[in-house]
């Protein structure tokens, strides 16, 4: 796993939604070049975000902006990325550079075993302050995906006071 591959890629595909900034510009500018000096040329991306076929569009569009640096794309649902990422570990063979779940609860064990590297994008203070509160305060991830999920019950077996009034924030 090269370092500098790590952060060029994490620094693109995290900024994807804000790929105007000025400051990562010039940060993905700086890694960049660093990357090519050190003749790193792939860039391993476990991700479950999103379809397999999107996820190739944004290697090549990375590709495109970084010439000789190659994402190789492994797409997977959440629990088998992370049963992946385990195993690459466990065996001392970690092929993922950037890695990216649609389970949080993943984290905190990739943290606590020491498998993540702190990175906060630029661009992070442009996220709804709802969503930026999620990141992990120490830097190790950022949510960058959300969606609504509509909750709802039986009025055949749930009544009354029985009815959830709110939705408990998972502890981390």
């Amino acid at each position: 796993m090269q370092s500098h591959a790590r952060w060029v890629c994490g620094v693109v595909i995290s900024g994807a939604l804000a790929i105007s900034v000025p400051a990562v510009a010039a940060q993905d500018d700086d890694l960049y070049a660093a990357a090519k000096k050190n003749n790193e040329t792939e860039v391993t991306w476990y991700q479950s975000h999103i379809r397999t076929e999107s996820a190739e569009k944004i290697g090549q569009a990375f590709t495109k902006k970084y010439p000789g640096i190659k994402v190789n794309v492994f797409n997977g649902t959440a629990a088998v990325i992370y049963q992946r990422i385990v195993q690459d570990f466990k065996a001392g063979a970690p092929q993922a550079d950037v890695f990216g779940t649609t389970n949080a609860s993943h984290m905190p064990q990739l943290i606590k075993d020491g498998q993540l590297e702190k990175y906060v994008p630029e661009n992070v203070r442009l996220q709804v302050p709802a969503i930026r509160e999620l990141n992990d305060p120490s830097g190790y991830y950022t949510i960058t995906y959300a969606s609504v999920t509509a909750l709802t019950y039986n009025s055949d077996k749930v009544k009354g006071a029985d009815i959830p009034k709110k939705l408990d924030r998972p502890h981390r």
